[in-house]
């Protein structure tokens, strides 16, 4: 049976990654490098729930976004507190943080360094804030809620605050007349 209540997805080089609506990371495929963040550099066919650092009981979670690219062997993910977290390979620094798991590949970097857990991204830290679920329902511009609907493909990101006064163009906030 395949995971239940997925809310963003990403791929990696060789890797996916699902993100849960209680905050779960899980990943599966390709893991020579860690870029799973299970522990292990074991390739998996099914999903496995991504495990956090020993000091905090083994256990990852609250994260809110996710993020990997067809050539990342890595993983950064964000927490609500601004927090970010990374985890597979080092080989260009990527991951910042303390990392200090071999990497079995590439042959031709022996040094290499990977992250086979969620590691922090030291010295940065996002700006938070609050984040309205409307936005992933097409309400990419809130106003209050007699003046707020979602918006078509293709209009305005505005649009969904210009709507129900007139044909002109007033926006939620801005009734003045004159």
């Amino acid at each position: 049976p395949g995971l239940s209540g997925v809310v963003k997805v990403a791929g990696g080089a060789g890797h996916s990654i699902a993100l849960k609506g209680d905050g779960g990371v899980w990943a599966w495929g390709r893991n020579q490098q860690g870029q799973l963040g299970d522990g292990t550099t074991v390739d998996r066919l099914t999903p496995q729930q991504v495990s956090g650092p020993s000091n905090l009981g083994g256990t990852f979670g609250g994260v809110t976004l996710l993020s990997s690219g067809p050539q990342a062997w890595h993983t950064l993910t964000l927490k609500p507190n601004g927090s970010l977290w990374t985890w597979g390979s080092n080989l260009v620094s990527q991951l910042s943080g303390t990392v200090t798991d071999a990497c079995p590949l590439p042959p031709n970097a022996p040094n290499a360094k990977c992250s086979f857990t969620p590691v922090p991204v030291l010295g940065l830290t996002l700006r938070t804030e609050p984040y309205n679920a409307l936005h992933d329902k097409f309400y990419p511009s809130i106003g209050c809620a007699p003046c707020t609907r979602a918006i078509s493909l293709g209009e305005d990101v505005r649009s969904g605050r210009w709507w129900w006064e007139s044909p002109e163009l007033k926006e939620c906030g801005l009734h003045v007349k004159g």
